[in-house]
Protein backbone atom coordinates (compact mmCIF):
# COMPACT_ATOMS: atom_id res chain seq x y z
CA UNK A 1 0.00 0.00 0.00
CA UNK A 2 2.76 2.38 0.49
CA UNK A 3 5.46 2.52 -1.81
CA UNK A 4 8.53 4.46 0.56
CA UNK A 5 9.86 1.61 2.64
CA UNK A 6 10.79 4.38 5.37
CA UNK A 7 6.83 4.82 5.29
CA UNK A 8 5.99 1.44 5.62
CA UNK A 9 8.06 0.96 8.77
CA UNK A 10 6.55 3.94 10.40
CA UNK A 11 3.01 2.46 9.45
CA UNK A 12 4.13 -0.78 11.45
CA UNK A 13 5.60 0.37 13.99
CA UNK A 14 2.10 2.90 14.70
CA UNK A 15 0.41 -0.03 13.95
CA UNK A 16 1.92 -1.61 17.23
CA UNK A 17 1.81 1.59 19.13
CA UNK A 18 -2.17 1.74 18.79
CA UNK A 19 -1.84 -2.12 20.06
CA UNK A 20 0.43 -1.63 22.93
CA UNK A 21 -1.81 1.63 23.80
CA UNK A 22 -5.30 -0.36 23.73
CA UNK A 23 -4.11 -3.61 25.12
CA UNK A 24 -6.04 -3.81 28.14
CA UNK A 25 -9.27 -2.24 26.02
CA UNK A 26 -9.12 -5.47 23.10
CA UNK A 27 -11.79 -7.97 23.89
CA UNK A 28 -10.92 -10.45 20.76
CA UNK A 29 -12.65 -13.90 21.43
CA UNK A 30 -10.76 -15.54 18.31
CA UNK A 31 -8.01 -13.87 16.89
CA UNK A 32 -6.00 -10.75 16.85
CA UNK A 33 -5.28 -10.46 13.43
CA UNK A 34 -8.30 -9.58 12.03
CA UNK A 35 -8.20 -6.33 13.93
CA UNK A 36 -4.33 -5.72 13.69
CA UNK A 37 -4.60 -5.79 9.70
CA UNK A 38 -7.62 -3.23 10.28
CA UNK A 39 -5.21 -0.94 12.21
CA UNK A 40 -2.41 -1.27 9.70
CA UNK A 41 -4.75 -0.68 6.72
CA UNK A 42 -6.16 2.60 8.43
CA UNK A 43 -2.77 3.64 9.43
CA UNK A 44 -1.20 2.94 6.20
CA UNK A 45 -4.05 4.95 4.57
CA UNK A 46 -3.00 7.52 6.72
CA UNK A 47 -0.01 7.54 6.16
CA UNK A 48 0.10 7.44 2.13
CA UNK A 49 -2.56 10.78 2.69
CA UNK A 50 0.12 12.52 4.75
CA UNK A 51 2.71 11.41 1.88
CA UNK A 52 0.63 12.49 -1.09
CA UNK A 53 -0.23 16.23 0.94
CA UNK A 54 3.47 16.43 1.82
CA UNK A 55 4.48 16.20 -1.86
CA UNK A 56 2.01 18.57 -2.66
CA UNK A 57 3.23 21.29 -0.62
CA UNK A 58 6.60 20.20 -1.49
CA UNK A 59 5.97 21.05 -5.22
CA UNK A 60 3.99 24.46 -4.49
CA UNK A 61 7.37 25.46 -2.47
CA UNK A 62 9.58 24.14 -5.41
CA UNK A 63 7.07 26.31 -7.82
CA UNK A 64 7.07 29.53 -5.64
CA UNK A 65 11.16 28.81 -5.25
CA UNK A 66 11.00 29.08 -9.21
CA UNK A 67 9.33 32.38 -9.15
CA UNK A 68 11.23 33.94 -6.59
CA UNK A 69 13.98 33.74 -9.70
CA UNK A 70 11.23 35.70 -12.23
CA UNK A 71 10.84 38.40 -9.68
CA UNK A 72 14.27 39.35 -9.82
CA UNK A 73 13.21 39.64 -13.47
CA UNK A 74 10.34 41.50 -12.71
CA UNK A 75 12.45 44.16 -10.71
CA UNK A 76 14.48 44.76 -13.42
CA UNK A 77 11.69 45.51 -15.58
CA UNK A 78 10.11 47.84 -13.15
CA UNK A 79 12.82 49.94 -12.87
CA UNK A 80 13.58 50.28 -16.21
CA UNK A 81 9.74 51.09 -17.08
CA UNK A 82 10.30 54.19 -14.24
CA UNK A 83 13.17 55.13 -16.00
CA UNK A 84 11.55 55.29 -19.27
CA UNK A 85 7.94 57.04 -17.72
CA UNK A 86 10.58 59.54 -16.00
CA UNK A 87 12.07 60.52 -19.03
CA UNK A 88 8.37 61.64 -20.55
CA UNK A 89 7.14 64.88 -20.47
CA UNK A 90 5.36 66.03 -17.38
CA UNK A 91 2.22 66.06 -19.47
CA UNK A 92 2.31 62.32 -21.15
CA UNK A 93 3.74 61.67 -17.56
CA UNK A 94 0.40 62.11 -15.51
CA UNK A 95 -1.63 60.11 -17.97
CA UNK A 96 0.37 56.95 -18.36
CA UNK A 97 0.86 56.90 -14.51
CA UNK A 98 -3.12 57.46 -13.64
CA UNK A 99 -4.06 55.72 -16.27
CA UNK A 100 -1.60 52.37 -16.72
CA UNK A 101 -0.13 52.21 -13.30
CA UNK A 102 -2.96 53.07 -11.17
CA UNK A 103 -6.05 51.88 -12.71
CA UNK A 104 -7.94 55.50 -13.14
CA UNK A 105 -10.32 55.92 -15.80
CA UNK A 106 -9.20 58.39 -18.39
CA UNK A 107 -12.20 60.62 -16.98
Amino acid sequence: MLADPHDTQDAFQATFLVLVRKARALWVRDSLGPWLHQVAYRTASCARSAAARRRRHERAAALLSTREGRTEVDHELERVLHQEIDRLPQRYRAAVVLCDLEGRSHE
